[in-house]
């Protein structure tokens, strides 16, 4: 079941939700050709899966095995038939997977310390989906009646819930608050000193001359805390406007605020064909044919970018 409403700002309507729980923003702040046109708010989820610590959480059900089996279960029992020709996400499972997760791929070892303990997975199984065009400036409300699985239900559920929404938006106020001063610098703090940093930098010399490794990425981990005045919602706004990215995302789960403003999309998985768009080995567009030759051709020349690529 869906509804078409007037576009609002997906940012101006998300303020509303930023707080509750379970709420999430999957932003396109910067629209580009062929991909990014739609954003997409999901909240208050009918279930909730985690993963961490080989103990996994459905709702207030433990259970113990491979998370990535248990989310199958749940897809295939809540499947449903896409409408066609309408933004592609219309209700169904939305939330995080962390990189401790290839543990369930793959037989490598636990990293030494785990400190901030974010979930694994954590997953939120919606119901009501607010969807966004941003190309075309239009918007709609899915609503699917999930849980509930007799048809007659199922109607009746997702006819209240798409009304509670469409009520509920309708309530956005016309103006925004200015978004708040930045966080005070002074008070940031990385996981590494200078000197760390830059012995770890000649350790991963040392393994590549050695043929160990051929690529490693140095992480570095800053940190600050926030203020009471201060949002989750607030970090992501300032964020948002000062690095306006094409996949964006502001998620409220398990305990976990996520704020994330990323160029590259990591995979989409459309009609059997896998696409990711990666910003490693790219160079702009030239200013004639000529030049984009050029460009193309040092992509293609160039040690570093086959490096990372291949």
């Amino acid at each position: 079941m869906f509804h078409e409403i007037s576009y609002l700002d997906p940012l101006q309507v998300f303020a509303q939700f930023a707080d509750q729980p379970g709420s999430i923003l999957l932003d396109s702040a910067q629209l580009r050709k062929n991909c990014a046109r739609y954003s997409f708010i999901a909240v208050d989820p009918f279930q909730t899966l985690e993963s961490k610590n080989g103990v996994i959480k459905l709702d207030n059900e433990v259970l113990s095995g491979n998370p990535f089996a248990v989310l199958a279960a749940q897809l295939e029992k809540f499947s449903q038939k896409k409408i066609q020709g309408l933004p592609p996400f219309q209700g169904g499972a939305a939330g995080f997977f962390g990189y401790e997760l290839a543990h369930h791929l793959e037989d490598i070892a636990m990293a030494e310390k785990d400190d901030m303990q974010f979930p694994d997975m954590a997953l939120g199984f919606y119901d009501c989906v607010i969807a966004f065009d941003e190309q075309e400036k239009r918007a709609w409300i899915f609503s699917n009646g999930f849980p509930e699985m007799d048809s007659q239900k199922r109607e009746q559920r997702a006819h209240a819930r798409l009304h509670a929404l469409h009520e509920k938006i309708k309530q956005t106020p016309k103006f925004f608050s200015h978004v708040k001063n930045a966080l005070d610098k002074k008070n940031l703090r990385s996981n590494f000193s200078m000197e760390a940093y830059q012995y770890s930098v000649r350790k991963v010399i040392d393994y590549i001359l050695l043929g160990d490794i051929f690529e490693a990425n140095i992480s570095q981990r800053f940190s600050i805390k926030l203020s009471e005045n201060y949002s989750a919602f607030d970090l992501y706004r300032k964020l948002r406007s000062l690095n306006a990215a094409p996949f964006a995302a502001y998620v409220n789960l398990a305990n976990t605020f996520l704020v994330s403003a990323s160029p590259e999309r990591f995979l989409l998985l459309c009609d059997r064909r896998v696409e990711t768009r990666p910003i490693k080995g790219t160079r702009p567009r030239g200013k004639n044919v000529d030049e984009d030759e050029m460009l193309a051709k040092q992509s293609f020349s160039s040690e570093k970018d086959h490096a990372a690529n291949w």
